[in-house]
């Protein structure tokens, strides 16, 4: 990275360093002017007042001065937004929810406040510059984007019209446009690719919910700041996640998906001329209300006359049920500490709840997080050794996901023994019991995904955790569910 091309900005509460205009001032402080150059709006950060582009943290300040465009006379009351005392950051608006933010060049932008979570905004109008606006929000190439969007990180000042370049893809002098999506893998991890434009965001009760147009991957799920699907590469995972299960039962009718709001799963179920009905039960409408409208590759799984959808806790949904099915799956978010769906990876949730639900031969199969050398003792390994202690039969598989960066794993287990099938077997059930071709999955790659590494097959042989509710295991990062 050269210096002066770009600001990251770091999704935490604490400090952060940011690099502008060939300056790189730690903990949260901009050098003096270093915001006023080059169409470069200085940001509002921790209760900071502004002055020439200065950022002063902790002053406690109720109005904010703001750099557009070079000029730093804008003066903002910082009553705006809910979060407007400061509390991870923002750019105020003038003194109501859905107040207008009268920028310095004279053009106007709305902003609206998003149940004040985290000093989020929406706007629908754009700005002449590019702005900084604190933790947890987003700056884009002159556009004022919507935030709340976990680890989102953008960038740069440019030497084009008030800081924005007529290419698309670059600025001045062969510079790169610098917009980019930020995931934490861990506290010494971090996982970007570039943006294009956010889409969408949206905060339910369950979790923050986002859409991204990303450049690599195409239009990209986020929940709770965790990427869960791509345009590019989704078929890879939920074709691993369906068809091993679906091609070991010797003839699946009756379906439930725990979770899978985006659609995707049921769009690999419906494809089976034996199924005959498929329930979908989602805890967060938000998002199931969110990817039908967004997501049309599964627009036709929506409308389908065999889908039953169902906005329910899965849990409370499989007890109060009487009905048998024949394959249970678990498209659930990776079980995180404060989400919304941990505790279906429990072995009381397995032994007590899905065993009951099971038909005679009936296969369960989960996503079990990440499963790479660095990464599958974070819960691959325990969900599956949590499975081994409920069901007779248990079989991991794993496959390469582009977009998470890493090895993902899938557990299936039942009590009845997989037929043992060759490649040409399952190859022959592919053309005998699916409506149409499949991108990723066949008879050698299910095969070959169940040859596991040494190292994961040692690590799986030896492990002892049981995950329970007391007990649980959590992929790094953590929830910002209301329940």
């Amino acid at each position: 990275m050269k210096m002066g091309e770009t600001a990251y900005l770091k999704g935490s509460t604490n400090a952060i360093d940011v690099h502008l205009n060939g300056i790189s001032t730690p903990n949260g402080l901009l050098h003096p002017n270093a915001g006023a150059a080059n169409g470069v709006m200085a940001p509002y950060l921790n209760r900071s007042s502004m002055a020439n582009g200065t950022v002063n943290p902790n002053s406690g300040s109720t109005t904010s001065i703001v750099t557009v465009n070079g000029t730093t006379n804008a003066s903002l009351p910082s009553r705006g937004l809910p979060n407007s005392q400061g509390v991870n950051g923002f750019i105020a608006s003038n003194s109501t929810e859905n107040g207008t933010f009268q920028m310095a060049n004279g053009s106007n932008s709305s902003l609206h406040s998003m149940n004040g979570c985290n000093g989020a905004m929406n706007t629908h109008s754009s700005c002449d510059a590019p702005i900084l606006s604190g933790v947890n929000s987003v700056v884009g190439n002159g556009t004022l984007l919507a935030p709340a969007v976990k680890g989102l990180l953008t960038t740069t000042s440019a030497n084009g019209s008030n800081g924005v370049a007529a290419d698309n893809r670059f600025f001045g002098n062969g510079r790169r446009r610098s917009l980019w999506y930020e995931e934490e893998v861990n506290e010494d991890l971090r996982w970007c690719f570039s943006l294009c434009s956010i889409l969408h965001t949206g905060v339910s009760k369950f979790q923050d919910i986002a859409l991204l147009d990303t450049r690599p991957f195409g239009k990209v799920l986020i929940l709770d700041g965790k990427l869960q699907s791509s345009e590019a590469d989704e078929f890879v995972y939920h074709e691993c996640l369906v068809h091993p299960a679906m091609l070991y039962h010797s003839s699946p009718k009756n379906i439930f998906i725990m979770g899978g709001g985006e659609g995707s799963t049921a769009r690999e179920t419906l494809r089976y001329r034996s199924v005959q009905k498929v329930v979908m039960c989602d805890i967060d409408k938000e998002v199931v209300a969110f990817c039908s409208a967004y997501l049309t590759p599964n627009k036709e799984a929506f409308r389908s006359n065999k889908l039953e959808l169902v906005i329910n806790d899965a849990r409370a949904e499989l007890e109060n049920r009487e009905d048998r099915f024949d394959v249970i799956i678990g498209d659930l978010a990776d079980p995180m500490e404060g989400g919304p769906c941990y505790q279906l990876y429990s072995k009381g949730f397995y032994e007590n709840v899905v065993k009951k639900r099971l038909n005679p031969g009936g296969i369960i199969v989960t996503q079990a997080g990440p499963a790479g050398v660095w990464s599958h003792t974070e819960v691959f390994s325990s969900i599956y050794n949590t499975l081994r202690h409920v069901f007779k039969y248990v079989a991991a598989y794993t496959a390469h996901i582009p977009s998470y960066a890493d090895t993902w794993g899938w557990v299936m287990a039942s009590d009845h023994p997989f037929c043992q099938s060759t490649a040409e077997d399952l190859d022959e059930r592919i053309r005998h019991r699916i409506k149409t071709e499949l991108r990723y999955i066949d008879g050698p790659t299910i095969c070959s995904s169940m040859v596991l590494n040494k190292l994961v097959r040692r690590t799986l042989s030896r492990e002892t955790h049981v995950y329970t509710e007391d007990s649980a295991r959590f992929v790094y990062g953590r929830g910002t569910g209301l329940h």
